[in-house]
């Protein structure tokens, strides 16, 4: 049973799982500021889509492992032991001038720092009443996951123009260092009597093999699983990635003004994670809170899709409205853990985590191909390879949603 949101540790908790996140979410976030900074040392844009999109192909590709990690040692193990990982890639980022060196330090943040979000949710499973799960994952996301997007915008392009890349991200590797230990000393699985998922905790590897299967294998989940793909993809793409080199190309603006309107979208998108929960307690479904953003979301990239005729003014509106309707993924966690027991929940997540980051990683490497297509057609109109990646990103939430229809309302 759930602890109650008044469990004595929890504000310690929420605290240091917070501050863990904040640092994480500079890697996930920083990507288009990131993007721009190699755009300006001469990288190509499928170098620069290799790069960024490291991080995310290893989170997906240890989904599962983490996922089972989870449900066998308990979230903070998992979290302060995979950190160390972190920690290793980030200073290997830092230090490294190659395409290479740059793809492995970010693939390492990735195996370290991938199942970060889960985390997040495996605590608020065990220290927070269920009818306060999405509100409260939703909020730790939304203001530490803020603010460490928000330090991945303008305050990181100021501290790369200032620092240089080395200094920057050594920087961020000894503070996410002082974090990991405090993880991993002071965090508790759960509070004192609470059901911690310690079923999962006395299987073997066998049976963990076995109840990942059982998840895997229930239809009931497919539908969820689908969605789960789109949950972390879009704006990822288009904040995370190619917002700031498209203002950038269509619009002529220096990488001191993309870097704000970026600021703005994320900023709007952990609003965003603020919102959902409580809308989706207003609406009284979890399905139809997230049919309704997704939906939203693809009008919104399809009114992009017609280009720099609309105006920069309306482009930014568009973007930052985009941005504010993403973050349904604590929704569509609480909707997926349902339907699995606690024991299983880490596996659970893993897999709709595992959908999500590898449609990440192929949705980004895709893009810069279509950049680059965009860029070498004669006589294009300026930035037709963004818009492309636009109506790609709209045509795959259609379809993850049309998957999504068909499942049904959580049991209780």
């Amino acid at each position: 049973m759930n602890a109650t949101r008044a469990a004595p540790g929890l504000a310690r908790v929420l605290l240091l799982i917070g501050m863990f996140m904040l640092l994480v979410q500079i890697h996930r976030s920083g990507g288009a500021v990131i993007a721009n900074e190699l755009t300006a040392l001469g990288y190509a844009p499928s170098q620069i889509a290799t790069v960024v999109s490291m991080l995310f192909l290893a989170s997906a590709l240890f989904q599962l492992p983490t996922g089972m990690m989870f449900d066998r040692f308990g979230a903070r193990l998992t979290l302060a032991g995979l950190g160390t990982l972190g920690i290793v890639g980030i200073v290997l980022f830092a230090t490294s001038d190659s395409v290479a060196g740059l793809s492995a330090g970010r693939f390492l943040i990735g195996v370290g720092h991938g199942g970060t979000i889960s985390g997040v949710y495996m605590l608020a499973l065990t220290w927070v009443a269920a009818d306060r799960l999405a509100t409260t994952t939703g909020a730790v996301v939304a203001i530490a996951g803020g603010i460490g997007g928000i330090l991945a915008t303008t305050p990181l392009v100021l501290s790369l123009h200032g620092w240089g890349l080395q200094r920057t991200f050594l920087a961020v590797a000894v503070l996410t260092t002082v974090v990991t230990i405090a993880v991993g000393v002071f965090i508790r699985d759960a509070p004192p009597g609470a059901d911690s998922g310690a079923a999962g905790r006395a299987e073997s590897l066998a049976q963990s093999l076995r109840g990942l299967w059982a998840v895997l294998s229930n239809k009931k989940l497919w539908p969820l699983f689908a969605m789960g793909s789109c949950f972390s993809m879009p704006f990822n793409t288009v904040g995370g990635l190619w917002a700031g080199p498209y203002l950038w190309d269509a619009y002529s603006m220096d990488k001191t003004q993309t870097s704000l309107v970026i600021l703005a979208m994320v900023a709007a998108f952990h609003v965003g994670n603020l919102l959902y929960g409580p809308l989706q307690r207003a609406v009284g479904s979890q399905k139809r809170t997230i049919v309704a953003g997704v939906l939203v979301m693809i009008v919104l990239l399809l009114l992009l899709a017609v280009g720099p005729g609309l105006g920069l003014t309306v482009t930014i509106v568009l973007l930052v409205l985009f941005c504010l309707c993403a973050p349904f993924y604590p929704v569509l966690a609480a909707h997926c853990r349902d339907f699995v027991p606690l024991s299983r929940a880490g596996r659970a997540i893993a897999c709709v985590n595992l959908m999500g980051l590898t449609m990440v990683f192929i949705m980004q490497k895709l893009s810069g191909w279509m950049v680059e297509f965009g860029a070498s057609v004669a006589d294009a109109t300026a930035g037709v390879g963004y818009r492309l990646v636009f109506v790609c990103i709209a045509l795959i939430l259609s379809i993850a949603v049309a998957g999504y229809l068909r499942v049904g309302e959580a049991p209780r």
